[in-house]
């Protein structure tokens, strides 16, 4: 059922992408986004709303967007039987990661994944959103058992009660059945339990641009002492009508968003 008529199809980079009337669009299958108004790009930004990348090597939009499907339709990822039994299966090994302390170099021996290492820095506080400039880059080879990922994440409540947003690449073999580099989202509304999905594998994400989805191919790649290539990602909450959205590179240009009343409680 996440496979709506497709108006066009498209084949990039050997992934297969639907243009699907944006009215039509597997979201509006969630029981609380029946009737729901579909905000084109957000009403309000924040104070930093003019802010560039510095990196002459940013991934601008144009670099991220791919053939865009016809007026009145978004791009999503076609969706087959594996996706969702992969997607199922991985998340249910979802690491908590806001339980993680605020340390570098951290290494976790968990019953889910095995030993996995850690970086980053977590901020605690009342937000209205987050971003931040990531470093894309490859992982050819990596096993279906390992998973690499940058992540911008907001969330809010505790434990079962947690509620998480999070974008952006992930190299995921047991997700995406390859070893290329996607732009990944991932939500919950009870800590990483039950309800939640990674990208646009179950309702909930409206997508609003033509050409820029989860799930893409990121077409350029950093190197390891070399050029590098950065994705500008913010999640930000609409002042107004309350929705979570996710925009990507310097313009923060608009990809989709997500319903606040059910998705950050």
């Amino acid at each position: 059922m996440l496979n709506k008529p497709p108006v066009k199809t498209l084949q990039i980079n050997g992934v297969t992408f639907d243009c699907i009337d944006i009215h039509k669009q597997p979201a509006f299958d969630h029981p609380l986004l029946i009737n729901h108004t579909i905000q084109m790009r957000p009403s309000s930004f924040s104070e930093e709303k003019n802010h560039r990348s510095t990196s002459s090597n940013s991934l601008l939009e144009k670099e991220l967007q791919n053939e865009e499907c016809p007026p009145g339709t978004v791009i999503i990822r076609r969706t087959k039987k594996e996706d969702l039994i992969n997607a199922k299966h991985f998340f249910s090994k979802v690491i908590k990661v806001t339980s993680i302390p605020p340390k570098d170099d951290i290494q976790d021996t968990s019953p889910q994944l095995g030993q996995s290492h850690y970086a980053g820095y977590i901020a605690h506080g009342k937000f209205h959103g987050a971003k931040g400039n990531a470093a894309v880059y490859g992982f050819p080879g990596l096993l279906s058992s390992q998973v690499s990922s940058v992540y911008v994440i907001v969330s809010n409540g505790l434990n079962d009660a947690l509620n998480a947003a999070q974008a952006g690449w992930s190299v995921n073999p047991s997700l995406y059945g390859d070893d290329r580099t996607h732009l990944n989202i991932l939500w919950t509304t009870d800590g990483y339990n039950k309800k939640g999905c990674f990208d646009l594998t179950c309702p909930g994400f409206v997508q609003v641009h033509k050409s820029t989805t989860p799930g893409f191919v990121f077409p350029r790649l950093s190197t390891y002492n070399g050029v590098q290539y950065e994705v500008p990602l913010s999640i930000s909450k609409d002042q107004q009508s309350g929705n979570w959205w996710l925009m990507i590179g310097p313009n923060k240009t608009p990809i989709g968003s997500s319903n606040g009343k059910w998705s950050f409680r």
